[in-house]
Parts: C-alpha cells; sequence; structure tokens
C-alpha cells in the first residue's frame, strides 16, 4: 500500500489490528526494517524475497523502492506517533 501510493503520508491510514501489544510492536518493528533493508541503510535488513514482491506488485524499479522507502523511513520516523499497529 505504501509503494502503491502517491500520498507520502499514507502509513497515517492504514490499520493493521493485532490481538496484543506485543505482536503489535513486532509488526512495527518488522514494518520499519524492512525500510531499512530497501533504503540501503542497513543491508543485513534487506529481505530480497519481500523486495522482489514489492516490485512485481507495483512495477517499480529497484531504485525508486529504495528511494521511496527511504523517504518512507524518515516521514515515519518524524511522525512517529500517527504509525500505529
Amino acid at each position: 500500500i505504501l509503494f502503491k501510493s502517491d500520498n507520502l503520508f499514507a502509513f497515517q491510514n492504514i490499520l493493521a489490528i493485532t490481538f496484543t501489544n506485543k505482536a503489535a510492536s513486532e509488526m512495527k518493528t518488522r514494518i520499519l526494517n524492512a525500510l531499512i533493508g530497501f533504503a540501503g541503510v542497513n543491508e543485513a535488513f534487506l529481505d530480497s524475497n519481500l523486495l522482489d514482491q514489492i516490485d512485481q506488485e507495483t512495477n517499480l524499479t529497484t531504485d525508486k523502492i529504495r528511494a521511496k522507502s527511504l523517504l518512507l523511513l524518515k516521514l515515519i520516523i518524524s511522525n512517529y506517533a500517527d504509525f500505529e499497529v
């Protein structure tokens, strides 16, 4: 959803529901780690299978995914209170 949207603040409008606070925390961590890996901030977090899936679903190049990931990561961290799970 984040990569398909032209709205950079789409993360404020996505609802993800879990049964526990621990699961919510883990989900947020996984989202942030994926963006960190895609952005090239830390290659240890790169999930190439997930990157390939996003590439196929969005038709974005790896460079565009990398650039958007870095921008989304900055926006989410700057507006962390709006990043709800």
